[in-house]
């Protein structure tokens, strides 16, 4: 029974891991996106991760809490 809960755990985490997002290898590096963001207006730019073929994020822009979505 230990086993066969073992085994499908580490599966579950397998598959978990191949589906995350990650960034390509031609795309800006993060911190990078991250200046360029806070150069366009953006302060407290945050969770800022590869999603979906680009980056997402959050920042405030204006006083207003906005999604960020940068193409790599």
């Amino acid at each position: 029974m230990k086993l066969a809960t073992i085994l499908v755990l580490g599966s579950l985490a397998i598959g978990s891991a191949a589906r995350a997002d990650q960034p390509g290898p031609d795309w800006m590096p993060m911190e990078q996106v991250k200046a360029k963001v806070m150069e366009s207006g953006y302060s407290q730019v945050t969770k800022l991760e590869a999603d979906d073929g680009q980056w997402e994020g959050e920042g405030i822009k204006k006083r207003t809490e906005d999604g960020i979505s940068c193409r790599p």
